[in-house]
């Protein structure tokens, strides 16, 4: 059930690029940490203009792209209820594995960005 008035507030209140980064906080797998790659995305706005977490978009069929994975992504987020790690129910999370970043095609921007990726690696 969606309350209109919290979603007009949200609306009003954040921009696009803010609810997004809000997905991308709530998702850790693997050695991703999204809060960790938030702050790092926060704390370096000079190196990027936008980013999109995601499913990859790129896959080989015949017309080169596929958005296959984009129903499944928008089932998971219609579905998905943060739940206790101790409860029985447990819904399928965000299907994103995949952070694509817009930024300038400068070398020393990309390097910057590939070195705070590396680090979250190691």
């Amino acid at each position: 059930m969606l309350d209109l008035a919290k979603v007009q507030f949200i609306a009003q209140s954040y921009t696009p690029q803010e609810i997004f980064a809000a997905l991308v906080w709530q998702r850790r797998f693997n050695q991703f940490d999204g809060e960790e790659v938030i702050t790092d995305l926060s704390n370096h706005r000079d190196l990027w203009a936008s980013f999109l977490f995601t499913k990859p978009i790129f896959a080989p069929d015949e017309n080169g792209l596929s958005f296959s994975g984009l129903t499944d992504t928008l089932l998971a987020m219609a579905n998905y209820r943060p739940m206790p790690e101790t409860s029985i129910i447990h819904f399928v999370a965000y299907p994103a594995d995949t952070l694509y970043i817009l930024a300038e095609n400068q070398d020393t921007k990309v390097t910057q960005l590939v070195d705070l990726g590396k680090k979250m690696a190691s």
